[in-house]
């Protein structure tokens, strides 16, 4: 049984992390806890006066939906980040299960989206670092 186990965990381990760990992406932080891992993408969208436009990509250990909490969730957001004022709008978010199958998308027109403060000490300034 115990092998069992192991053998699942593995599994469901390394589909989870395939998704995360390729060539285009670049490994950010881990929350605190570690239940949650971020990714930038390496090239960007666009960049307009100090504005990027970049996917940032969360691999979640147990990422809650709804009513339904998922084990080994991908989420990937598309932001507009302004370096220069620390602030972020989330124009689209794919969320995917364990199997790489979608479980939900939102894209926003970004003109209806209202600009967000970011935190100090934040993904933000980590990717505002890389591409600034």
């Amino acid at each position: 049984m115990r092998s069992i186990l192991l053998t699942f965990f593995i599994a469901i381990t390394s589909i989870c992390f395939s998704q995360t760990t390729n060539d285009d992406w670049i490994y950010i932080t881990a929350s605190w806890d570690n239940v949650n891992t971020y990714y930038v993408r390496k090239t960007y969208v666009s960049k307009k006066v100090g504005i990027i436009k970049i996917w940032i990509k969360t691999n979640s250990q147990k990422y809650k939906f709804g009513k339904k909490t998922y084990k080994y969730a991908l989420i990937k957001n598309l932001y507009l980040i302004d370096c220069s004022n620390q602030r972020t709008k989330t124009i689209s978010s794919i969320l995917y299960d364990s199997e790489g199958n979608v479980i939900d998308s939102t894209d926003i027109d970004e003109s209806l989206v209202e600009w967000k403060n970011a935190a100090p000490e934040t993904i933000v300034n980590k990717v505002c670092s890389l591409f600034n």
